[in-house]
């Protein structure tokens, strides 16, 4: 029965290894502290069973109140790095040259156009059917994509009919053959203000198309968007009645045959995403807190593009992030970027494509050469990237909203 009850807390135990992927050492620690133990009890026959029965009693109600503790941990912590929510009364979307209100054809172009971008393989039926960890409430739910700090519209649109934020879209990924997430330009790059009217006191969201994005998409720290989406697929994953819930929305019909394929299709997934986050705290990447509203953006895209796709001697540091810039005024310049770093159009609509995951193949399999007419394939859409351009030439920066601002 002592037996019984210790293989039982072990198991447990290395289930809450898994959760705690943030924090890999201390379950490593308490691992092998628990092994030792098991074995130093093994190794006395001389204990009573009734002892024996005690003691393994004990730990197991210890083992268990760990786990409420780090339960509660993992769901009362995130809400302390969120963006407050705040009930808006009206939508404002200024008419910068591409027209006024939400169905405007160049916003919605610019919104949510795909541009072949892709998530660690993360498809854009699980985002939209994942639930928060340790509860219910489906993760893309608006009001809580606006706490991370995205910009959600007020009602589903044309090309966005789940809701989702600003520059979240979806592409077919032939390979995987279903439809992938995809970050497009417009979720680091458009504005937005939430203010109230000094007259009457009335809240207003105003869009600021092409402006600077105020998310924290690249923060690692637990609660923000990232640690979160990983969290939901790990519990999902880890947990048969979580992931049956989500099963049967993903699968409608097909769950039969279905289930056992996406169990392990999310378990790679979460193999991509937990990879890159142990390479980023090995390599120390990023050692400086990027936060809400800047990021290091060029240092991440020569790191994917020419680390992660290519060589991984090619890692550099990534220590200066800034404020994304605004790009009504973009197309004009002769060099973009913050340093100067960047000139043809399609070559930097390129490089934040490939920096947000759109598939390259640069070499093939162990680093050989890939032969020369099958080379530089990429997932990117290009004409996608000419379309965002060429509305871009049409806008302007924003006006003085005096009708709802004074």
């Amino acid at each position: 029965m002592a037996r019984w009850l210790l293989v039982t807390a072990v198991g447990i135990w290395k289930v809450l290894e898994w959760i705690g992927a943030f924090v890999l050492w201390i379950p490593h620690v308490i691992w092998v502290a628990l092994l030792w133990l098991f074995r130093k009890i093994v190794a006395l026959p001389a204990l009573s069973l009734g002892r024996v029965f005690r003691f393994g009693l004990l730990g197991f109600i210890g083992l268990w109140v760990v786990v409420v503790l780090i339960g509660l941990a993992l769901a009362l912590y995130p809400n302390t790095q969120l963006v407050p929510l705040r009930e808006v009364e009206q939508y404002v979307y200024l008419n910068q040259g591409w027209g006024d209100g939400l169905e405007a054809h160049d916003r919605q172009l610019y919104y949510y156009k795909p541009q072949g971008t892709d998530l660690k393989n993360l498809r854009y039926d699980w985002l939209i059917n994942l639930e928060m960890p340790f509860q219910h409430r489906l993760l893309a739910e608006p009001a809580n994509m606006r706490r991370f700090g995205f910009y959600v519209d007020a009602f589903p649109s044309s090309n966005n009919p789940d809701q989702l934020p600003v520059g979240f879209t979806k592409h077919y990924d032939y390979d995987l053959k279903e439809n992938v997430l995809d970050i497009t330009c417009a979720a680091c790059h458009t504005g937005q203000l939430d203010v109230a009217s000094p007259s009457t006191g009335k809240l207003y969201t105003v869009r600021i198309d092409g402006g600077q994005a105020m998310h924290a998409f690249t923060a690692v720290e637990i609660g923000h968007f990232i640690p979160t989406l990983l969290e939901s697929l790990t519990t999902t994953y880890l947990d048969p009645f979580k992931f049956n819930r989500f099963a049967h929305r993903v699968l409608k019909e097909h769950y039969n045959e279905g289930k056992r394929q996406l169990h392990a299709q999310l378990w790679q997934t979460i193999k991509l995403f937990a990879a890159q986050a142990w390479n980023d705290k090995r390599l120390h990447l990023y050692p400086t807190v990027e936060g809400f509203g800047r990021t290091d953006a060029l240092a991440r895209i020569g790191n994917t593009v020419f680390a992660e796709n290519l060589d991984a001697a090619n890692y550099r540091v990534g220590d200066a992030p800034v404020s994304y810039p605004p790009v009504w005024n973009a197309w004009k310049m002769d060099w973009v970027q913050y340093n100067a770093s960047v000139r043809q159009p399609l070559a930097r609509n390129l490089g934040e494509s490939l920096g947000v995951g759109a598939k390259m193949d640069l070499v093939a399999a162990h680093g050989f050469p890939i032969p020369p007419q099958q080379r530089y394939w990429t997932s990117a859409i290009f004409s996608s990237l000419r379309d965002i351009e060429e509305a871009l030439w049409d806008l302007q920066p924003p006006l003085w909203p005096e009708g709802c601002l004074g």
